[in-house]
């Protein structure tokens, strides 16, 4: 509980105080990464929850997926003792692979030695708002909460049969966050954040990831360079899954 309180007596330390940047509106920050990020796991889908109908898929061995689209976006605003951060992974892979071995995707079996083509797209929005527990001019640390929003849909094309699956479904939950920073000078930091979202044991995510942060001497731009790994754990009715999404991290900050 007493990181909750830190929280309240923040946000009620910026109500009282009218805290905000030079110009009285929330100091805002753009975020923009390269994140080619490697996925690993496995999938169980269905057909209507139909025994039988869906085998353990991994998506590297089975489907060779591979990032199409390593990109990350971002939106900080911070009010005084209170930092809103806002954050889109518009995750796109693609494989091409002949199979192995059957794989049965929602009732429809996809038979060895096929060729088959996929597409996974796997959209994450996060929000989040956490206040300042310690905060001077070396150190910050920070908690609070939040939410993760996902979209899962995964597409099978056999070009040796012509048969086509797809599924998808979406699931948000809610989190409790924390992010720290310490500065090294020279204009060097290290940031580091973690969540974890949880609706039940077969629905989570956890979130965490590290990176080295540059000020130029122009001080409203920042480079970084870190790693990042999210797990899912994915139980939608019968469909079920754990997906490893991790790698390293190349960004760009813009004070507003």
């Amino acid at each position: 509980m007493g990181r909750w309180r830190a929280v309240v007596l923040a946000g009620s330390c910026a109500v009282a105080c009218g805290c905000a940047g030079a110009t009285g509106k929330p100091d805002g920050t753009a975020i923009v990464e390269l994140f080619p990020a490697t996925i690993d796991g496995d999938v169980t889908i269905t057909q209507g929850g139909v025994a039988g109908s869906g085998s353990k898929i991994d998506v590297a061995d089975d489907l060779g997926l591979e990032n199409k689209l390593p990109a990350a976006f971002g939106l900080r605003l911070d009010d005084g003792p209170l930092r809103l951060g806002l954050e889109w992974l518009p995750f796109r892979f693609a494989g091409e692979e002949t199979l192995t071995e059957d794989v049965v995707f929602r009732g429809a079996t996809f038979a060895a030695g096929d060729e088959v083509e996929s597409a996974l797209t796997f959209v994450t929005w996060s929000a989040l708002l956490e206040g300042a527990v310690i905060e001077n001019d070396t150190f910050e640390l920070r908690a609070g909460g939040g939410a993760y929003w996902w979209k899962f849909d995964l597409e099978l094309d056999d070009q040796t049969t012509g048969v086509s699956e797809s599924r998808g479904f979406s699931r948000l939950l809610p989190a409790a966050t924390a992010s720290t920073r310490v500065a090294f000078g020279a204009g060097f930091a290290l940031r580091a954040r973690g969540a974890f979202a949880t609706l039940d044991e077969g629905r989570r995510i956890v979130d965490g990831g590290a990176n080295v942060e540059y000020q130029f001497p122009e001080k409203r731009i920042h480079a970084t360079l870190g790693y990042r790994w999210i797990r899912y754990w994915l139980n939608e009715d019968t469909n079920t899954g754990m997906l490893d999404l991790r790698g390293p991290s190349l960004g760009l900050t813009v004070e507003l």
